[in-house]
């Protein structure tokens, strides 16, 4: 391929990876497959084709110098969480990992908002079922009520099961890939989430779940509620934004639990979710949907005349520093916002 795309990704700085660092590594795997070049953190004034996934910096240089791109998913939740003073991003398409999420951004009108999610390594998480064992399952946790938790260990215990619970941030893949291995299926009590990546991995080894879906933005259990303003609550979120029933079962309430276990237990057979996986979320697919988006970017520019012309001047220079300063400023604000309200939250 003769074109190569620069990837602006703080993600790649750090050793601490997370869901970001997740999507940057997918991405280059999927590259590497379907033989895309790329390059990593490089000036966007040199290359025709800028991926910003998530650096804010980055950003506000390609707002302010004209440069076109391809930014997101991993930059903001919200169009207020913004650099403030930051010029129009219409030379740019903004990406979002699945469709509820671009409905919270439905009066954004500066740029295209498209959706695209990463995709799933499921070849990494292959495991060998012949060790999963009936009486053993997997129960994930990410900040929700512990009384979920509670009631969820309740009635799996009750129904004779030997329990790995795993909490979010608490475990490493290996430790992941240890479980899937071993559990018959799992019960996934989470957020509403934007893709849900690791979810997907435990789907990628063909473990069927039962989900418990929250489909509440603002039901984040130990999230400062200034982040996430009221009018959230009209949108509807939920915790499998990529799901059909090949995945397993779907409840509302925790009390559906000792039915859905009956189910899960009663059509086991009849669940594909590896299959699931690699239909839609394969590496080589989602890579070759990112790349779709710079066809759709320069084609959009020509259609309103061309692209533009790079703004290099000192003044552009200096208003990306102030901009960006003051982007850094607000978001130490809102982090020792947080850590106060989580400190206040628990007397």
């Amino acid at each position: 391929m003769d074109k190569i795309i620069n990837i602006i990704s703080d993600s790649s700085l750090k050793s601490n990876k997370g869901g970001p660092g997740k999507v940057l590594v997918n991405t280059l795997k999927g590259f590497d497959k379907i033989g895309q070049y790329y390059a990593i953190n490089q000036n966007p004034l040199l290359y025709k084709y800028n991926w910003i996934q998530d650096d804010p910096y980055a950003l506000i240089q390609v707002a302010v110098k004209k440069i076109p791109a391809v930014v997101g998913p991993n930059l903001f939740i919200l169009p207020k969480n913004k650099p403030w003073g930051m010029p129009s991003l219409k030379y740019t398409i903004y990406l979002h990992p699945s469709f509820w999420c671009t409905t919270i951004w439905e009066n954004f009108k500066e740029c295209p908002v498209r959706v695209w999610p990463v995709g799933i390594d499921w070849e990494a998480f292959q495991v060998d079922k012949k060790k999963r064992k009936k009486n053993e399952m997997l129960l994930y946790f990410k900040k929700q009520p512990a009384i979920l938790l509670e009631k969820a260990k309740h009635y799996l215990e009750l129904a004779g099961y030997k329990v790995h619970v795993l909490v979010y941030g608490q475990y490493t893949e290996e430790e992941y890939k240890t479980v899937l291995e071993k559990s018959w299926f799992g019960v996934w009590i989470g957020t509403t989430e934007s893709q849900g990546i690791g979810l997907q991995e435990a789907l990628a080894s063909d473990l069927p779940l039962i989900v418990l879906n929250n489909t509440d933005v603002r039901k984040i259990e130990s999230q400062a509620v200034l982040d996430l303003p009221k009018y959230l609550s009209r949108y509807i979120g939920t915790s499998i934004p990529y799901w059909d029933n090949r995945c397993g079962i779907v409840i509302n309430r925790i009390e559906d639990l000792p039915g859905a276990l009956s189910d899960i237990v009663s059509r086991y057979d009849s669940f594909q979710p590896l299959e699931y996986i690699q239909e839609n979320l394969g590496l080589e697919k989602c890579a070759r949907r990112l790349l779709g988006y710079f066809d759709e970017l320069y084609q959009n520019l020509s259609d309103q005349g061309g692209i533009p012309k790079t703004d290099n001047s000192r003044v552009a220079e200096l208003r990306i520093y102030m901009i960006y300063k003051l982007f850094y400023l607000r978001s130490l604000v809102k982090r020792i916002y947080r850590k106060l309200y989580r400190i206040f939250k628990n007397y």
